[in-house]
């Protein structure tokens, strides 16, 4: 799942950023640059997830 989700998120930046160059609408181009940054954002808190496995255990991850 981790990898999954800093994959996706690491395409999705790279779509962001070609499109922040190549788009020529204003309001487009506004809404690229607002995102842009909550992606990066979200990328570093999935990059900050435990792996699955014997570190998932070590954090508590599976416990009700």
């Amino acid at each position: 799942m981790r990898k999954v989700g800093i994959k996706a998120h690491e395409k999705d930046i790279k779509l962001f950023r070609k499109a922040g160059k190549d788009v020529k609408d204003p309001e487009l181009k506004a809404f690229v640059d607002k995102t842009l940054p909550t992606l990066q954002d979200h990328l570093a808190a999935a990059q900050q997830l435990p792996q699955s496995g014997k570190n998932a255990a070590a954090m508590g991850a599976g416990k009700n």
